[in-house]
């Protein structure tokens, strides 16, 4: 599975990733990496990267589709994560 990272200034897609692991409670491996600040909260999903390449060239939200609906993404979910079905890939 692979992630797509949007940056917020450029308005683009510029990275992609190699999803490891996703769970909402993270195995003592991944813990070491959530900030001690996290540690004690246990909502969420935790997604462990690898991978993390450069997109050349970016691409818009637009060219994504919503896995559910096949409609283009419009905006990037705020503080949370999007299940997207990526044409190109």
């Amino acid at each position: 599975m692979s992630a797509y990272i949007y940056d917020t200034e450029t308005k683009r897609v510029e990275h992609r990733a190699r999803v490891v692991q996703m769970t909402s409670m993270p195995k003592l491996r991944v813990a070491e990496y959530i900030p001690e600040w996290r540690r004690g909260e246990r909502s969420g999903v935790f997604i462990l990267l690898d991978q993390l390449e450069d997109l050349h060239p970016t691409r818009a939200i637009s060219e994504f589709h919503y896995y559910t609906n096949d409609r283009p993404v419009e905006r990037p979910p705020i503080g949370n994560y999007l299940k997207v079905i990526d044409p190109l890939f």
